[in-house]
């Protein structure tokens, strides 16, 4: 059963061109020291009923045009596209899904199953920092063949990356290299809040910085997907 810890009930910014709710699921297969969402992976107190959930949706139809499947990582679950499907085809809204691309199999089988409108993926770090930012073993395989899958898919999509002080120039070309082949490309400020790893103070980087950096990255490669900063 998927938990559903909370519920952004409306939204403007996180699903392009539509207006949304945003639903956060419990739990996550990575421990990134710069997560600022420390009770959704660490699942505490969900907020949400699965009876909560449906009749919320239920009086949101016509009201918003899309959900945004985020988290923690909403492709722990196993059952996943049960959900996806109730609200894709019983309540008729488009979906968008947030992931960290550590299941490919699952990222594949909603593709396949025509349950997702808009994936966006987050490409935390290069291959040689993974293990460490992201205290996890054995991921960056998966991470690697969810980019391939996304790329090769007919599914309107963005790759993003959360410039931390660990990452120069040097790490986002790398990255980069990774997702060129993708639709677009963003650069995302880290933002301020508690994180899970609270001790761990990060600067945060002005819309210049990263235009800079983005700027940086495109000298290096000239040709591939659009480089953008939000």
């Amino acid at each position: 059963m998927v938990v559903v810890y909370d519920v952004n009930k409306f939204s403007l910014q996180d699903f392009p061109r539509r207006t949304a709710a945003i639903l956060f699921l419990a739990g996550c297969n990575l421990r990134c020291t710069f997560c600022h969402n420390p009770a959704v992976v660490r699942s505490q107190n969900p907020k949400w009923t699965e009876e909560r959930l449906f009749k919320f949706l239920q009086r949101r139809q016509g009201k918003l045009d899309g959900i945004v499947i985020t988290g923690g990582e909403p492709t722990i679950y196993k059952d996943l596209h049960l959900l996806l499907q109730r609200i894709r085809y019983e309540y008729g809204f488009a979906v968008k899904l947030d992931t960290n691309g550590t299941e490919p199999k699952m990222i594949k089988n909603l593709i396949d199953r025509n349950l997702v409108d808009y994936i966006a993926m987050d490409v935390k770090c290069p291959y040689s920092m993974f293990n460490q930012i992201t205290q996890s073993k054995r991921m960056w395989p998966k991470v690697k063949r969810s980019i391939e899958i996304i790329i090769n898919s007919p599914v309107d999509h963005e790759f993003r990356t959360t410039v931390i002080p660990e990452l120069g120039v040097r790490e986002l070309k790398e990255i980069y290299s990774y997702v060129k082949k993708g639709r677009r490309f963003y650069l995302q400020s880290y933002a301020e809040g508690t994180t899970l790893h609270p001790q761990k103070h990060l600067q945060i980087y002005d819309t210049q910085q990263l235009q800079d950096m983005a700027d940086a990255i495109k000298k290096t490669h000239r040709t591939g997907c659009d480089i953008l900063v939000r």
